[in-house]
């Protein structure tokens, strides 16, 4: 039987370590000829944590992984670009690992193949099929076991030795039910996002280089999710990024911003915030049920064709749907004729904003008029309180979500002061 604190864990987790590589990537990356893994050279040590070592074969092999999982072109160039990232996601691992074990908390070698098994089951890969294909792409199997064994024993710890600090009340409870209920009334953003966090103000320039890269990897094609589950560090990595729907006035000002200037299916430039920097994709959006947004049409009359065809105006200005008066328009000027799709009110122009705030759906605006054209506007359909509500989720997912996201701070809290209290050492 599953425990409560077992419940808590999953919902958590979500396993993490079954999604947190991009699987589909990965095996999309199957090569003709197997690429063999470079032999391992007299080792060099590229950092120190602590006792421990991460050796420059090591650092190849991951980085080749990440490179393959990740669609990220595998050039020198990318290797160069994100050597150091990959870098301190090793060394991050690490520090878990000693915390951990400072605690007692082991990781059997039947867990890790337990582990690794349902990735495979939950990639519809049978079993040893991840093997020969990380085989196939010149990465030893040691580099899949190790990021494992570091997820499994950091998921340990968080449940046995942090979650006793993760106490929701009812009250916050209700505050974020009271949220949801209230979100027919603001703009919704469904988005996923990458999230690089500068610790350290120092580093501060070396994060945004990172971001950077992952924005080329981006444009070069690269999978959204499959980056952000090897590099963001939010609660959503393990989920490539997906953050659901977000409501306005929930998120960070700065972010807000940055996403208002997004259409669907666009990815922002770096946004900083006082945590980091956020990559964002904006899958959908959800306008407030209680704005004005219309289904519009526009006719263009020239000067010219109205003097010449007196009466065209009042013939169409008796149009009753947009159909016909799109297809009347044409024969004025068949370019500037058309629909114009879904408007949001409040960010047409101020001179059309004016002409449509008492227009009733199927009526025509008064002409915006010039000494070349007059332009007409017909709303097709008035949508104006018919956006769909988001669903407002039960208290006990509401808590389930609260606890997760406490016991994500808590986890980033942990890994920064482990950061802090031991010697770190990199080296060229």
């Amino acid at each position: 039987m599953m425990t409560t604190m077992n419940k808590k864990l999953l919902a958590f987790t979500c396993f993490a370590l079954c999604l947190f590589i991009g699987f589909d990537a990965l095996c999309a990356s199957k090569k003709a000829a197997k690429a063999k893994a470079p032999a391992p050279a007299p080792v060099n040590i590229v950092a120190t944590v602590g006792p421990d070592a991460i050796s420059d074969y090591d650092l190849a092999m991951r980085i080749r992984f990440v490179m393959e999982s990740s669609s990220i072109p595998d050039t020198e160039e990318n290797r160069a670009d994100f050597r150091n990232q990959i870098l301190d996601m090793m060394i991050d691992e690490l520090l878990k690992k000693q915390e951990a074990k400072r605690s007692g908390i082991e990781n059997t070698a039947t867990e890790i193949d337990d582990a690794i098994g349902r990735i495979e089951a939950q990639n519809n890969l049978a079993p040893g099929d991840l093997k020969k294909q990380l085989q196939n792409m010149g990465v030893t199997y040691d580099t899949l076991r190790s990021q494992v064994d570091a997820d499994l024993l950091w998921l340990k710890y968080v449940h046995r030795v942090l979650w006793g600090s993760v106490n929701i009340s009812d009250a916050e409870v209700k505050e974020k039910l009271a949220e949801y209920s209230s979100a027919a009334d603001k703009t919704a953003y469904n988005i996923s996002e990458i999230f690089l966090p500068v610790s350290d103000y120092t580093k501060d320039a070396e994060v945004y280089k990172t971001a950077l890269d992952i924005l080329k990897a981006l444009e070069e094609g690269s999978d959204f999710p499959s980056l952000a589950r090897q590099f963001s560090e939010s609660a959503s990595a393990e989920k490539g990024g997906d953050m659901g729907w977000v409501t306005e006035g929930s998120l960070d000002k700065s972010l807000e911003d940055g996403i208002a200037l997004l259409s669907a299916g666009q990815i922002s430039l770096p946004i900083k915030t006082s945590a980091g920097y956020h990559i964002i994709l904006l899958k959908d959006k959800r306008l407030s049920s209680t704005a004005k947004q219309f289904e519009l049409a526009k006719v263009t009359v020239p000067t010219s064709y109205k003097e010449k065809n007196p009466e065209f105006i009042t013939e169409l200005l008796a149009q009753k749907t947009c159909p016909s008066f799109i297809e009347l328009g044409k024969k004025a000027s068949s370019e500037g004729s058309g629909s114009l799709g879904v408007s949001l009110l409040s960010a047409l122009p101020d001179s059309i904003k004016a002409l449509l705030e008492n227009v009733k759906e199927g009526a025509i605006s008064a002409p915006l008029s010039s000494d070349e054209k007059d332009i007409f506007f017909m709303v097709c359909k008035d949508l104006t309180g018919k956006a769909d509500n988001l669903a407002v989720p039960s208290a006990d997912k509401v808590k389930q979500m609260l606890e997760a996201a406490k016991a994500d701070m808590l986890a980033r809290r942990k890994l920064r002061e482990l950061r802090r209290n031991i010697i770190i050492e990199k080296r060229s």
